[in-house]
């Protein structure tokens, strides 16, 4: 009997115990005795997961980099009014800033929309990069919107403008509303220019830089025998003007007769560029399908309005061009040109 009393006094106080750790560890809730997890205490004991914002989103950004990456829906909105985009900027900008300074790109893109949408037909649209000064890790930078149409700039909506930096304006401009949201947030100043055919926007904006720029690869083109066909066309004008900065010094014909009394001499260009519309030919078809394994062909498409189909081996370069582009048509041409390129761009 003494033993049954002892057994069960030990087993009271084994039960006992056990509650009272479990108590102190939230193993039990002491109303319903149902085995329950501790939020605070399990907080406690998981290991913890640190989200470093560095490891999720690249602290800086290439502004270069990400006009390339609007590049195509600015290709494609300028269709609507039958425009074409340029970007304008000197080769030696620099380039890489920190990621609050990101929204300009948003800036650029939603100006560019409205510019294309509503004040210009038939036109061009420049967008440039102009850096002014530079004090410590501040780049003070202009970034412009040069608009120049055959037919007159839409007044009215130049007026909605200045209502917007007026602070002047209706919230059914939803346009206009975020773009003013952006200006806000980069404390931009923005300044209006205008004529009957022409219409400028001017933002005058402070990025910081975020490291030292990356070195790119050199190749010396200048050696490059580079043929363009100019017809007093502005994409054409501004790759000359990028071509000959590399110490290209490229050779002019003014029409598609030209080209074939050349290449029917047996003299092959590295590279010839030509605006797509010389495609509309099916004869120039023809003639370049017959060339186009000895020689690098490049077309300039303006907009998607020109946007030839085309199963001949080439570049495409769409405008606006970024000056990237046209140096990795020539970086291909060149490794081609001296045997030391690994795989073919088609």
């Amino acid at each position: 009997m003494n033993w049954v009393i002892i057994g069960l006094i030990v087993f009271l106080a084994i039960v006992l115990i056990a509650v009272m750790v479990g108590k102190k560890n939230g193993a039990f809730d002491g109303n319903t005795g149902v085995n329950v997890l501790n939020p605070d205490n399990a907080a406690e004991k998981a290991e913890k997961i640190v989200i470093e914002p560095s490891k999720q989103r690249n602290p800086e950004f290439d502004i270069v980099e990400r006009l390339h990456f609007i590049k195509p829906s600015l290709y494609n909105m300028a269709r609507k009014n039958n425009n074409t985009f340029f970007y304008e900027y000197d080769q030696t900008i620099p380039r890489i800033y920190r990621i609050e300074k990101e929204p300009i790109v948003a800036l650029i893109y939603y100006m560019s929309e409205y510019l294309t949408n509503n004040i210009l037909n038939n036109g061009t649209i420049t967008i440039g990069l102009k850096p002014y000064k530079k004090i410590d890790s501040f780049v003070f930078m202009n970034v412009i919107f040069d608009c120049a149409g055959t037919i007159a700039i839409n007044l009215n909506k130049v007026e909605e403008i200045n209502r917007l930096l007026n602070n002047d304006f209706d919230n059914e401009i939803s346009e206009l509303t975020h773009i003013r949201g952006i200006i806000k947030e980069l404390d931009c100043d923005v300044f209006l220019r205008h004529s009957n055919t022409t219409f400028t926007v001017e933002i005058k904006t402070k990025l910081e830089l975020a490291s030292e720029e990356i070195p790119a690869i050199i190749r010396d083109f200048k050696n490059l025998d580079v043929m363009v066909m100019d017809r007093q066309n502005l994409a054409i004008e501004r790759i000359n003007s990028y071509l000959k900065s590399l110490g290209i010094v490229p050779k002019l014909v003014k029409d598609f007769t030209e080209i074939k009394k050349v290449l029917n001499s047996n003299y092959f260009p590295d590279l010839i560029i030509l605006p797509i519309n010389i495609l509309k030919s099916e004869t120039n078809v023809a003639s370049l399908k017959f060339w186009h394994e000895k020689i690098n062909f490049a077309f300039i498409f303006n907009n998607k309005n020109e946007d030839v189909k085309t199963d001949i081996r080439s570049f495409k370069l769409k405008m606006p061009v970024v000056n990237d582009e046209i140096d990795a048509v020539l970086a291909v041409t060149y490794d081609k040109a001296h045997g030391t390129l690994k795989k073919d761009y088609i």
